[in-house]
């Protein structure tokens, strides 16, 4: 006795669609999850990591001074996409700090539905989401405000999913390109390696036919970049990092911050040293077992000069090599590893429940009185001293006056010492009627009006 089989072309297709339905619910379910945990431990909101630095995009995002705005304040580089951009919420009723956390927020969930359209993949899109919503611990800079990474992830996958569907002919693709490719290089100047890439990838997909499209193009870039240079001159900021070489001896701090990115997870413990070594092996491995695509060479390419450039970097030298100039590197290897097609099992299997033991590990490290070195505040205890301030001028240490302006906008607050990063602000405090001097840390002496003062904090109030 046979059973009759009543297979038709059409069921395979039905399975396909299927198939897309089940990996595009899973894809949403992570993607929630991750959204979730990540609000509560790193988004500005919630986050007992937030400090100075993070918060002076809270108080950019409040209310932008220009042309000061258009890079993060006090220098002439990390162009101020994000908080511009949230600076829209804030027009519509939003407070400033819940805007730029919601901005920050939606960046990352529109780069992991990109990365999912890129890879088809629902568990590459939700490891890659993981790295950035949960991340290691070495590598949490990945999902904070006041950095360019997320930003860097959104106009990099952009990029990606334009130059893959790229039209012979069409010029206004074309101009979209050189829109990311301006974008980038504002957000980070380490984007300018994303020109020979479009370059090459252009010319390889033979997508570049029309001369005249071609021209207008790179008159579009030249005008663009041209006005990215002339307001970095306008603005304050160190020069001319980028064309010093290194000498051995900072090579070797670079090297060391390099190392740092896996050093503690291979002296955490012995379960997570045999999944850094597997993880290890595998990133070699892949190379052989997948089959690349445009994109996961692009990220290849991408990630080594990055790498390459960031040990090079004198900039980076003079910052003790701190191990978060190479989470961007690193991000875009793992891409380059996810991105390659797979016969059988993909990597990204072994890699999910990986990094999500990763980033739920490093939460642990996440509590109210967190202090990122022993000698700044912690954001609770700025907190508290907000509310106990509650309205006026204040004059601190640098990793005290910006975190209590983003968490009281009744604050005007400006550092001691010169430079400054909003000298405007600096004005204004200093001519005030009445000044708040604070130091968490030690008692600290002020000179005002001629005379010195002790502030044995954390707060003290002159008139």
């Amino acid at each position: 006795m046979f059973l009759k089989c009543n297979w038709k072309p059409e069921h395979l297709q039905y399975l396909v669609i299927k198939s897309n339905r089940i990996q595009l619910a899973v894809f949403l379910i992570g993607l929630l999850s991750l959204v979730f945990y990540s609000w509560q431990y790193y988004q500005a909101v919630e986050s007992p990591l937030l400090d100075s630095d993070q918060s002076i995009w809270v108080i950019m995002t409040r209310s932008p001074h220009f042309p000061d705005a258009f890079y993060f304040y006090g220098q002439n580089r990390l162009g101020s996409l994000l908080p511009l951009l949230a600076h829209g919420l804030v027009l519509v009723g939003l407070p400033a700090i819940w805007a730029i956390a919601v901005m920050n927020l939606l960046f990352q969930v529109a780069a992991a539905a990109l990365y999912f359209r890129i890879s088809k993949s629902a568990a590459a899109a939700i490891a890659i989401a993981c790295l950035f919503l949960l991340p290691p611990w070495t590598m949490y800079v990945l999902n904070l405000i006041g950095h360019p990474y997320t930003s860097q992830l959104l106009l990099w996958l952009l990029f990606g999913l334009r130059m893959q569907y790229l039209r012979p002919g069409q010029l206004s693709d074309l101009l979209q390109v050189v829109l990311l490719l301006l974008l980038s290089l504002w957000v980070s100047d380490l984007s300018v390696i994303m020109l020979p890439i479009a370059f090459v990838w252009a010319i390889w997909g033979k997508h570049i036919r029309n001369r005249r499209h071609i021209l207008i193009a790179l008159f579009s870039f030249s005008i663009g970049f041209v006005l990215l240079m002339l307001l970095k001159n306008q603005l304050p900021g160190p020069r001319g990092y980028f064309l010093k070489f290194i000498s051995f001896e900072e090579l070797q701090i670079n090297l060391s911050g390099l190392q740092g990115l896996f050093a503690y997870y291979y002296h955490l413990s012995g379960l997570s040293r045999a999944l850094l070594i597997v993880s290890g092996l595998l990133f070699i491995a892949s190379f052989f077992l997948g089959r690349p695509t445009a994109f996961s060479r692009a990220c290849l390419t991408y990630g080594l000069l990055a790498l390459l450039l960031t040990l090079a970097s004198k900039w980076v030298a003079l910052n003790s090599g701190e191990t978060r100039y190479f989470a961007w590197p690193f991000a875009l290897l793992f891409m380059a590893v996810l991105s390659r097609e797979y016969k059988k099992l993909h990597p990204s299997f072994y890699y999910l429940p990986t990094l999500l033991l990763a980033g739920g590990y490093a939460t642990k490290h996440i509590h109210p009185g967190f202090r990122p070195t022993p000698d700044r505040p912690s954001r609770l205890e700025m907190a508290l001293l907000s509310k106990e301030i509650e309205k006026g001028a204040v004059l601190s240490d640098y990793w005290s006056c910006y975190l209590l302006a983003a968490e009281n906008p009744d604050i005007v607050s400006t550092q001691e010492h010169l430079p400054v990063r909003d000298p405007w602000q600096r004005n204004f405090v200093l001519t005030a009627d009445s000044l708040y001097l604070v130091n968490v840390n030690k008692p600290a002496i002020w000179n005002w009006g001629g005379k010195e003062y002790v502030a044995d904090g954390p707060s003290d109030q002159i008139q």
